[in-house]
């Protein structure tokens, strides 16, 4: 995306934001081949992006990364967007519609055998937590040769993506971009509900 505003004559600062700096640096050096400039890079949870005290014009979620974000922190996700947004700042979301493509579609595996890249991963339900909404797998690398690694995921929609950053933002719409891939685009933020607001409740805090 930055390249092809810099291609249509745009000045781009890109500044991207994870929480693992070995992704953070494979982005600095691409951004940096790509884009002949280094982009910035922060180690920082997107939940606490107003804590920058900076405004953007574009903020993008992309990869997919909803299902890492409970119904919770995602209400905090867009509040803090928000906040680091411009008056008429646009915010798009990667997202595919899990409930129709994983469980109308493919149907839920209790038990999954997955292989990408000539690794061989496994894994297996293991909870799920009624506060959070969220699916517990442990997942087996036999590759790797480590033990169980966890992970909770919240089986997003498209609908309901869309209907939480409508709270947020004053348009909300959709752009399909192949298959049941799509954009979500927010342009405006209320402001009307700041991060501070969002307290998470008791059973939620301390995981039921």
């Amino acid at each position: 995306m930055a390249k092809l505003l810099i291609e249509k004559g745009v000045d781009v600062e890109l500044t991207i934001t994870d929480l693992r700096p070995d992704v953070l640096e494979r982005a600095r050096v691409l951004g940096a081949r790509e884009l002949e400039r280094e982009p910035e890079t922060l180690v920082l949870n997107a939940r606490e992006a107003h804590r920058l005290g900076r405004k953007f014009d574009v903020a993008l979620l992309y990869g997919l990364s909803t299902p890492h974000f409970n119904p919770w922190e995602l209400t905090e996700l867009l509040a803090s967007v928000g906040e680091v947004l411009k008056d008429e700042g646009i915010l798009l979301i990667e997202e595919t519609d899990r409930r129709y493509r994983i469980f109308l579609m493919i149907g839920y595996k209790w038990a999954l055998a997955e292989a990408a890249e000539e690794r061989f991963t496994v894994s297996f339900h293991t909870g799920y937590d009624l506060y959070r909404g969220t699916v517990r797998r442990h997942y087996i690398d036999f590759a790797a040769g480590s033990g169980p690694v966890e992970m909770e995921t919240f089986m997003w929609g498209l609908a309901e993506v869309g209907a939480f950053a409508s709270c947020f933002f004053r348009e909300v719409d959709f752009v399909r971009i192949r298959n049941q891939r799509h954009f979500i685009l927010g342009r405006g933020p209320r402001r009307a509900i700041s991060p501070g607001d969002l307290r998470h409740p008791r059973a939620v805090a301390e995981g039921g």
